[in-house]
């Protein structure tokens, strides 16, 4: 039984533009923040060491650490103490609940932890962040340099 009169029509249901628009400019901002905050880590102001074999290390999803010419330690834009430092890799090192030894290995072997120390900081803490990165199970651990300029 309907109640409308019968010279009235019922509308079709409509689909609210204006709040998908809304959406896809939030998304948009969302991936745009999250892909300017992912080089970032990048763009730490330091002079890599040259060295006749260095190369720009690029793979899908590398961990870096940055050392500055003060001796801070960073991995993105957060700064740690050795033994921070240390909590975070093991964390990154462990084997993931459910993960099998041959998961947990290849997991490790495609996750690359990429060290960037400035040419003026102390060979030391670089040492000391290679020494953290490989005692906590991590197997591909390298330093970036680039090729001295001619």
């Amino acid at each position: 039984m309907s109640f409308a009169a019968p010279t009235v029509q019922r509308s079709q249901p409509v689909l609210p533009l204006a709040a998908m628009v809304d959406m896809l400019f939030l998304l948009l901002i969302f991936f745009l923040h999250a892909a300017a905050l992912r080089e970032e880590q990048r763009e730490m102001p330091i002079q890599l060491q040259d060295t006749e074999s260095g190369e720009t290390r690029r793979s899908s999803v590398p961990i870096y650490i940055t050392i500055t010419p003060e001796n801070e330690i960073f991995i993105g834009p957060r700064s740690y103490t050795p033994e921070s430092l240390k909590a975070a890799l093991t964390a990154i090192g462990s084997p993931a609940p459910g993960e099998s030894a041959t998961e947990h290995a290849a997991r490790l072997q495609r996750t690359p932890v990429v060290i960037r120390g400035d040419r003026t900081s102390n060979l030391g803490t670089t040492l000391e962040v290679l020494g953290l990165a490989r005692a906590s199970g991590l197997t591909n651990v390298v330093m970036e340099t680039k090729k001295p300029e001619k």
